[in-house]
C-alpha cells in the first residue's frame, strides 16, 4: 500500500515540474503581438479600434467591472460558507455561522444581479429615448 502511495505521489511531483519547465517555452508571443494581431482581425472584420473611448463608454465598463467584481465576491462568499459548513465537523452552532455565509451570498448576488438589470434596462431606455 505505501509503495502505491509513493509511486503516486512521485508521478504527481514529475507531471508538476514537467509542466512548469515546459510551459515558459510555450509563452513567446508577447502581448504587443498578440494586441497587434487582434487589431488587425478587428480591422478586416470592419470593426473600428481607432476610436477614442467617449466618458459615457468608459462609465459603462467601469460599471461592468464592478459589478463582476462583486459578483465574484459574493460567490467567494458563499462559497466559503460551504466550506465552513464541510468542516463543521456537526457542530450546530458552526454549521448555523456557514448557513449565514451561504444565505449571505446568495442575497448578495440577487442584489448585484438586481442592480446589474436595473441598470441595463435604464441605459437602454435612455438609449431608446435619444435616437429619435
Amino acid at each position: 500500500m505505501k509503495l502505491v502511495n509513493k509511486k503516486i505521489i512521485s508521478l504527481i511531483i514529475v507531471s508538476f515540474l514537467l509542466s512548469v519547465t515546459i510551459a515558459p517555452v510555450l509563452a513567446q508571443t508577447s502581448i504587443y503581438d498578440i494586441k497587434n494581431n487582434l487589431n488587425k482581425s478587428a480591422d478586416s472584420g470592419g470593426l473600428d479600434t481607432k476610436t477614442q473611448s467617449s466618458i459615457p463608454t468608459i462609465i459603462g465598463q467601469l460599471i461592468n467591472y464592478l459589478f463582476g467584481v462583486l459578483g465574484i465576491v459574493f460567490l467567494a462568499y458563499a462559497v466559503m460558507g460551504g466550506v465552513l459548513w464541510m468542516i463543521a465537523g456537526g457542530n450546530d452552532e458552526k454549521v448555523a455561522r456557514a448557513v449565514k455565509f451561504i444565505i449571505g451570498g446568495v442575497e448578495g448576488l440577487l442584489v448585484i444581479f438586481m442592480a446589474y438589470v436595473l441598470v441595463y434596462v435604464i441605459l437602454a431606455g435612455l438609449k431608446f429615448a435619444t435616437q429619435s
